[in-house]
């Protein structure tokens, strides 16, 4: 879909000079849980010892002025086994 827009030149006049699209990555949790829900999944341990596991992700979006924004691509971000965030 992404290609579709820049072929066709959709998003061209939210370019930055002219020539580039404004490409924003960001990594953050979309998913909490009271329960590890893959074996991977980091986690994070609060003083009164529950411990929270959370999914995250890394996300690539052009953004344009006008505050309009479209995801390029989605990873899971998979941190080294039984890690604390």
């Amino acid at each position: 879909m992404v290609s579709i827009l820049v072929k066709r030149k959709v998003l061209s006049k939210f370019r930055i000079m002219d020539l580039y699209h404004n490409v924003t990555i960001d990594g953050t949790g979309v998913h909490s849980y009271k329960y590890e829900p893959y074996p991977e999944c980091p986690y994070e341990e609060y003083q009164s010892g529950t411990k929270v596991w959370t999914a995250m992700v890394l996300e690539a979006k052009i953004v344009c002025s006008n505050g309009f924004s479209i995801s390029i691509a989605t990873e899971l971000d998979k941190k080294p086994y039984r890690q604390r965030i």
